[in-house]
């Protein structure tokens, strides 16, 4: 049985948000994430992103 460290979230762009949001997702909105993830002050904040279009 694999054990989940309970440290680790991880966050998933699910097809819902895209409608909501957009795709690709605005860079406002990746901001308002990002600034969310670091007031928790974590050790590390990892992002697999793949934009639509050049930034």
């Amino acid at each position: 049985m694999k054990v989940i460290d309970p440290r680790l979230l991880v966050v998933e762009v699910a097809e819902a948000d895209l409608n909501k949001y957009g795709f690709p997702l605005p860079d406002g909105t990746l901001a308002q994430a990002s600034a969310k993830l670091q007031a928790q002050k974590p050790s590390a904040i990892g992002v697999d992103i793949y934009p639509h279009t050049p930034r």
